[in-house]
């Protein structure tokens, strides 16, 4: 089965469901039906929600999937809706295609489009205890915070320390007249008291 047909399949899945849903049929009762013939399956409602149970040949394996639409009053642990449940409240039709032998998530028909599902992040970091020799390093390393805090900005500066500027480097003279300036008080410094 090429991947075409399998996509086929999925399309005819999500086109059953939500014509079902817009007539308001028993979808148990519908027959899915191929080029090839009627396509074996199961059929559910689960409350309100539609659903189809098929297996699926890919090529080297079987693999048992359900096609079931988006519940559109699906919240999350605070009580907020969804970001699919509240597109699929905005009319958005929204299937899910899951494995059913791992419970995971392939991907999803959204409005008739495919958007395949990515791989979570299940792996574990790959994190190494430190060694006693790496432990003891890090205790006894400078901590360049704590440097800077005890010999930081409160700390006197002396005028030797300071670098000589030369004479000619560019510096406009609006520039440095301002830079003088800014330490006197402003003329009118009284009208704002």
């Amino acid at each position: 089965m090429t991947n075409e047909e399998r996509m086929n399949i999925l399309r005819l899945v999500f086109s059953t469901i939500f014509q079902s849903k817009a007539m308001n049929s028993d979808i148990t009762q519908v027959l899915l039906t191929t080029n090839t013939g009627q396509w074996p399956g199961r059929w559910f409602v689960n409350n309100t929600l539609r659903g189809f149970d098929f297996t699926l040949n890919i090529g080297d394996r079987v693999i048992s999937l359900r096609c079931l639409e988006q519940n559109p009053n699906k919240t999350d642990n605070y009580g907020n809706l969804k970001k699919y449940a509240n597109l699929a409240r905005q009319g958005h039709q929204i299937m899910w295609v899951i494995d059913r032998n791992t419970n995971n998530f392939l991907g999803r028909m959204h409005n008739n489009e495919w958007h395949a599902s990515f791989d979570p992040a299940t792996q574990p970091a790959n994190y190494q205890q430190p060694t006693q020799q790496q432990v003891y390093k890090m205790a006894t390393a400078p901590d360049p915070y704590h440097e800077y805090l005890n010999n930081g900005p409160d700390t006197p500066v002396s005028i030797e320390d300071l670098p000589e500027i030369p004479g000619d480097v560019g510096i406009p003279d609006y520039v440095l007249q301002e830079i003088g300036e800014t330490d006197e008080e402003p003329p009118d410094w009284g009208d704002y008291e």
